[in-house]
């Protein structure tokens, strides 16, 4: 049996992507184009196993919304891990941590990236 599944040995892994539209990061002065590199950026290295916090774009320039990723590369199906990543997301976004990232992080983020328009 050929094994094509996202995960290192192949089997069947589980993903997704859990939206936080009211979780936001603001810049106004960034340009569309800039936004847009800071797509899939980690977020105040919050990440666990199986998961991470990551940015993603409205479409609006200047604004990201935060997004916590299942990532299938390292969940497998039917394995306890996806109910454990669940579990440390929940953890995250009720923490103080969650609470206190701001619009200084989208800076930082865009800044590193070398895309912060002056």
């Amino acid at each position: 049996m050929y094994n094509d599944g996202p995960t290192a040995d192949g089997t069947a892994g589980i993903g997704a992507e859990l939206e936080s539209p009211f979780f936001q990061l603001i810049n106004k002065i960034c340009s569309l184009e800039n936004t847009n590199k800071a797509k899939k950026s980690l977020i105040e290295g919050r990440t666990g196993l199986g998961w991470e916090l990551t940015a993603d774009t409205t479409g609006v320039a200047g604004e990201l919304q935060a997004e916590h990723i299942l990532d299938g590369r390292s969940i497998k199906v039917g394995s306890e891990d996806g109910a454990k990543a669940g579990k440390a997301i929940a953890d995250d976004l009720v923490s103080t941590a969650a609470n206190r990232t701001s619009r200084s992080v989208l800076l930082t983020m865009l800044d590193r990236l070398g895309t912060v328009a002056g």
